[in-house]
């Protein structure tokens, strides 16, 4: 409900009616669109969504006509530890990946290659698994590793069931297989030579307790123990959409197109562009939500108040 550039309440619809609210202000806290797949730009491409299944983008259709301005759209926080359970959908492993790197798991391309830093910051591993051909990384690791990253996995978000599924179904994703060397390089689709040249200059590089390939701390570096190998895959995940709407961050009002302050319309959380530029910190998201939304709240209070003290001078 509009007029004169300015918001005057809302128009709800359920299935079986229509309800109308008029306000003085309102604040728009309607969240991102990760889970719209339609509305997501070629960076996103190859990278799975974890997020909620609520954030589909529904305030970019109701707000069409409005002509808000917005910016940076294609922009998504990335971070690396996630398998593929659904077409492009991820649940994340980091719990249990970071486990794996610190008892010495490496992470290979299917090339079976070493691609990074298996101890580094989470952006290198982001960044390196962005790299390789369909963006996906191969983490592999020993039986003692596994079941320590089994443990953590159905600590959390993984069932046993599910895991075992992915295990009984090899051909399917996400990838998890166990065996031999060549045998789970084969069943991954890793290059299985190239896996075993990798494994045995790894091992050595583990007992000299030096990585000159990547430069790895000696103290992640240990050695694999026996001949069962388990094999995960690792993908990039989003579920932070870090564009949006542009706002007046003096007052947390919308703008539209023109580049003028909407009256009496407000943004809170992922709903607005820029807060945390190109990438953030881990759980930045979270704190810009909470403290978008008490000074938008705030703004638009004090905007009422002060408009019903004019309106009874």
């Amino acid at each position: 409900m509009t007029g004169n550039n300015r918001v005057t309440g809302l128009v709800a619809e359920t299935k079986n009616k229509t309800i109308t609210i008029h306000a003085q202000a309102v604040v728009l806290a309607a969240g991102g669109y990760g889970a719209n797949q339609k509305m997501r730009g070629t960076e996103s491409e190859g990278i799975d969504y974890y997020g909620p299944m609520t954030s589909t983008g529904d305030a970019y259709s109701f707000n069409d006509k409005l002509n808000l301005k917005s910016h940076d759209l294609g922009w998504y926080k990335v971070y690396p530890h996630g398998v593929e359970v659904e077409p492009g959908i991820a649940k994340l492993t980091t719990y249990a990946s970071k486990k794996a790197t610190d008892m010495g798991a490496i992470y290979v391309n299917n090339r079976g290659q070493r691609i990074v830093n298996e101890s580094d910051v989470y952006a290198k591993f982001r960044d390196a698994i962005l790299d390789q051909p369909g963006k996906v990384a191969f983490m592999v690791m020993d039986e003692r590793t596994w079941k320590e990253v089994y443990a953590l996995l159905v600590l959390h978000d993984f069932t046993a069931a599910e895991i075992k599924g992915y295990f009984d179904n090899p051909d399917k994703k996400p990838v998890f297989v166990k065996g031999g060397l060549r045998e789970v390089a084969q069943a991954a689709g890793i290059n299985s030579d190239q896996l075993v040249k990798t494994v045995r200059r790894y091992q050595e590089q583990a007992e000299a307790g030096e990585d000159p390939d990547f430069g790895r701390d000696a103290q992640y570096l240990h050695q694999f123990d026996g001949e069962t190998f388990y094999v995960v895959e690792q993908r990039d995940r989003f579920a932070t959409t870090l564009g949006g709407y542009s706002i007046n961050p003096s007052t947390m009002q919308l703008k539209n197109t023109d580049d003028q302050d909407v009256t009496g319309y407000y943004a809170a959380g992922e709903i607005v562009g820029g807060a945390n530029g190109h990438d953030s910190m881990p759980s930045m998201m979270n704190t810009w939500g909470i403290s978008s939304g008490y000074l938008a709240g705030l703004y638009a209070s004090q905007a009422v108040e002060a408009a019903e003290t004019a309106s009874a001078n």
